[in-house]
């Protein structure tokens, strides 16, 4: 892999590298040494499936067999289904993914990152399970425990998405029981037409997301004007003693203009309305 690496050798060699290290059988050689497997099995069948061999996989590939391979994010299987390939994660955040084999369900496209805000680590994978629609990319994500409401409003700010984009927590049809959704801040955008009229065009759970939509409107340079408020919601329970050691780095986002604690869900009163505009007194 090094020489892989240097340029001196290219994919279709590395790949008959790894073949030869299978017995005449077909088996790993080295199967009691499952770091080694996976590495293995991962170049062979990218060189079966005529894929071509990336050099950010081969440098993770080599950084997993002399550094160990990274401690899992979370032991449970997956925290939520979004309708992003990881791909379309990694683009977003200037990654890349990993591509690595994994017995009994081939390929999986992963892509570790973390939340700016909060430090809270977070990886998406590609989407095996048969609850997928054709042609639908979807991806699975963990992350450390406690799987709440708090780590859910970290990853719809980290990914600038919304709930809309979230179609299963917690790997089960409805609401992760820790999550409640009514709960959750809320904001709608709002318009106002050139004769003063009032309408409101959507909500967003989302500060990140509402903001960025906000501003799609507002590069149209349209007469009509365009503002934020936030909407009034129960209070998001108290955070776990787990929710709170991550507490401890600052939660507020100032996304929109006026900030959003992140932990309980409170608008400070004189910032609850966001306004496109200074003239505008909603």
């Amino acid at each position: 892999m090094r020489a892989y690496l240097a340029g001196h050798i290219g994919g279709t060699v590395l790949g008959q590298w790894a073949t030869d290290a299978r017995t005449p059988n077909g088996l790993s050689t080295i199967r009691g040494h499952g770091t080694a497997h996976v590495v293995l099995e991962s170049l062979i069948h990218l060189d079966d499936e005529e894929s071509e061999i990336r050099r950010s996989d081969v440098e993770t590939y080599l950084r997993w067999l002399t550094e160990g391979p990274p401690a899992p994010v979370s032991d449970r299987e997956h925290f939520a289904v979004l309708r992003l390939s990881p791909e379309e994660i990694a683009a977003q955040l200037g990654l890349c993914t990993v591509h690595w084999w994994l017995d009994g369900i081939g390929f999986l496209h992963t892509v570790r990152f973390v939340s700016a805000g909060t430090g809270r680590p977070f990886e998406a994978g590609s989407q095996v399970y048969a609850f997928s629609e054709p042609g639908e990319h979807r991806s699975w994500i963990s992350t450390q425990p406690p799987c709440d409401s708090v780590a859910l409003l970290d990853l719809l700010d980290t990914l600038c998405i919304d709930l809309s984009d979230i179609p299963m927590l917690d790997g089960k049809p409805g609401w992760n029981e820790a999550i409640s959704v009514e709960g959750l801040p809320r904001w709608r955008l709002m318009r106002q037409d050139d004769n003063g009229r009032r309408f409101e065009m959507e909500t967003f759970t989302a500060p990140r997301k509402a903001r960025e939509r906000l501003q799609a409107y507002e590069a149209l340079h349209h007469k009509q004007i365009y503002w934020l408020e936030a909407l009034e919601t129960e209070r998001l329970p108290a955070p776990s003693e787990t929710g709170r050691a991550l507490a401890k780095t600052p939660r507020w986002c100032s996304a929109i203009e006026g900030e959003i604690d992140l932990v309980s869900g409170d608008v400070p009163a004189e910032t609850s309305t966001c306004r496109a505009t200074k003239t505008l007194s909603p």
